[in-house]
């Protein structure tokens, strides 16, 4: 009988089915219509223009739906019937207690932090034995659980890398609140072999951590302890950036580790004690660890029988990946194409390829140190060597050392060699440890301080170290105080100053963009406005054009237009005067009309003579007035006249 072990998928499962033969109905009716549509609107019947075969799509169709629902299928974990395998059972449970405090910072442990060096011994420990369930607990003033347990060590490896000083508040060494939280993680597991591994330096807050003792040995808990630090030589306490910390007194705080405390917990809980010894510092004590760990699991009665069904998924999944594969091969086309084979060939060959690109940046020439002449500064050296005698060697090499440094301290690249040749030399007396040890980092603070910008911090933070190794040994040395406190003063300097410097680089870079941004954009709004105003001055200028054009047209009209109605009113008055002489001279007498006439023709002739300047003047005025009135009276209407739909001859005249 089949058993699916994802059956609650079965839901979601037979949507994706429904919604795949949904999409190819939905495509498959448009696609009717459309063709449809075209052969009664357009005639163009594109089932027999067409060079795609119907059943191709269909049996493509098929394949789809058959592919998709096998998939489906294997989604659910089809599984046979049960059987029955024997299998060791990992019941161990090791939890590891990791002291975080600030103590944990020195660096007193084969060069390297306690806290470094814990994480590197926990992680040595979960490689070496495989397949058990690990915990992760740190602790410092409070304790903390970082991991529960679990089989999955890659989550507590992932924790170990991110551990701290700086992840819990506060600061002391509460290895009784750790212990609690290991008591509550046991609880849980009550049937497993279970091992507390503690890693401190024992610097505890009190005697609270007897009381959280009784709970383990009660459920014969063995708490195994690694001491860390040095017991015989205190080491600077550094915080998590590596700067010394200070009490309120303005000291060095010190720390030493207490190898006392560790001991008694590892004792009375019947674990084993492994310190850290100087003399041999690549004993760990994973060998230890690691046996007594070991002996726990070596127990037939730990072996069971477990029932596990067979996996059937395997046996479909290449059935829907050849149907896939047919389907991609199986052209639409009535004439079978060579692209779906073509397409199989480039994924085949894809898989295969191995393609390994490497960009390669150019070497940045080194800038070139200023000329010396460096011959002649080792033979003046060679002389103050031969010069300076003194019957013991260490004392002697001192003395050459001032010397030298003093002379061509302006050359430190070139006196580098010799100077710490002489001082490591002298370092080896007792009495002289100190101060050739201090003049040698006080030298190699100045050089460092007189080399490259790029590569002033670097120098620096490995002058600290040394400082602060220094200060280990003799932490009562005010001037070797002095001098780190104004090391780190000079690295924090050059940091800001770095960093300044680059951001204020990328604000110029910044600004510069946009200068260039906002240039190239009031460029362009000034071509377009220039434009424009160009384009509007033709417009204007063409419309001014047609204007005095429309009006020249216009004038001229309206001068014609008078000129032919005076003549009009010229020929009209003409006429009628014709008309009215006509008629008189028919209705009077020949003889009183000759004797009129004579007398007419006498008063034209005495009237010129009897008209003065003035009279003339006004005449001619009064016919200018006469001539304006007309013209008005014209214009008038012919306004009137344009203002009517329709002309009316008779109210015209």
């Amino acid at each position: 009988m089949i058993h699916f072990k994802n059956l609650e998928l079965s839901t979601y499962l037979i949507a994706i089915l429904v919604f795949v033969l949904l999409c190819l109905i939905f495509g498959n009716s448009h696609r009717r219509k459309v063709i449809k549509l075209l052969k009664k609107d357009y005639g163009f019947d594109l089932v027999k223009m067409s060079l795609l075969s119907q059943s191709r799509r269909r049996i493509r169709y098929v394949l789809l739906l058959l592919s998709t629902a096998i998939l489906c299928f294997c989604l659910l974990r089809p599984q046979g019937k049960e059987v029955a395998q024997e299998k060791e059972s990992s019941s161990r449970s090791i939890l590891f207690l990791v002291d975080i405090s600030k103590s944990m910072n020195v660096k007193d442990m084969n060069e390297q932090s306690r806290l470094e060096y814990s994480k590197w011994w926990a992680k040595k420990l979960m490689n070496d034995i495989p397949g058990d369930r690990f915990g992760l607990i740190t602790f410092s003033k409070i304790a903390n659980i970082e991991c529960p347990l679990t089989s999955d060590p890659e989550m507590v490896l992932l924790y170990l890398s991110d551990l701290n000083s700086s992840l819990l508040p506060g600061g002391g060494t509460n290895i009784a609140a750790a212990l609690d939280h290991a008591q509550k993680q046991f609880k849980e597991n009550e049937r497993d072999s279970r091992v507390v591994v503690l890693l401190s330096d024992g610097e505890t807050d009190g005697d609270k951590w007897r009381e959280s003792l009784d709970a383990l040995q009660k459920k014969k808990i063995p708490v195994n302890v690694i001491g860390l630090g040095d017991p015989d030589r205190k080491g600077l306490v550094l915080d998590e950036k590596g700067h010394p910390i200070r009490n309120s007194k303005g000291n060095y705080v010190m720390s030493l580790s207490d190898t006392s405390t560790l001991k008694q917990i590892a004792d009375e809980t019947g674990g084993t004690y492994i310190p850290w010894d100087p003399e041999a510092p690549l004993e760990s004590g994973h060998s230890t660890i690691e046996s007594l760990i070991r002996e726990l699991e070596f127990d037939e009665s730990k072996k069971e029988q477990v029932k596990v069904r067979e996996e059937l998924y395997f046996f479909f999944l290449p059935l829907a990946i050849l149907l896939l594969c047919i389907r991609l091969c199986l052209s639409e086309t009535k004439n079978a194409s060579e692209s779906g084979k073509l397409l199989l060939f480039i994924i085949f060959f894809s898989f295969n390829m191995n393609l390994d690109a490497q960009a390669q940046l150019p070497q940045i020439a080194p800038t070139p140190a200023p000329q010396v002449d460096p011959e002649a500064i080792k033979q003046e050296i060679l002389r103050l060597e031969t010069e300076i005698q003194d019957p013991i060697i260490e004392l002697q090499s001192y003395k050459r050392a001032l010397k030298i440094e003093e002379q061509f301290q302006e050359h430190p690249n070139i006196i580098a060699e010799h100077v710490e040749k002489h001082y490591q030399s002298a370092a080896k007396h007792p009495e002289l440890h100190l101060a050739a040890t201090a003049n040698l980092l006080a030298f190699r603070h100045r050089k460092a301080m007189q080399g490259e910008p790029a590569q002033q911090s670097q120098a620096l933070e490995k002058v600290i170290d040394d400082y602060i190794d220094l200060i280990s040994q003799y932490p009562d040395s005010s001037q070797v105080q002095e001098n780190l406190d104004l090391a780190i003063q000079q690295k924090q300097k050059l940091d800001q100053q770095n960093k300044d410097q680059q951001n204020k680089d990328q604000q110029n870079k910044d600004q510069q963009n946009k200068d260039q941004q906002n240039k190239d954009q009031q460029n362009k709004d000034q071509q377009n406005k220039d434009q424009q105003n160009k384009d509007q001055q033709n417009k204007d200028q063409q419309n001014k054009d047609q204007q005095n054009k429309d009006q020249q047209n216009k004038d001229q009209q309206n001068k014609d237009q008078q000129n032919k109605d005076q003549q009009n009113k010229d020929q009209q008055n003409k006429d009628q005067q014709n008309k009215d002489q006509q008629n008189k001279d028919q209705k009077v007498d020949p003889n009183e009309q000759g004797a009129n006439d004579k007398e007419q023709s006498k008063q034209k002739q005495e009237q010129p003579a009897k008209m003065t300047q003035d009279e003339a003047n006004a005449a001619f005025q009064d016919e200018l007035k006469r001539q304006q009135q007309l013209r008005d009276l014209i214009r008038r209407n012919r306004e009137q006249r344009n203002k009517r739909q329709y002309f009316n001859p008779e109210q015209d005249k």
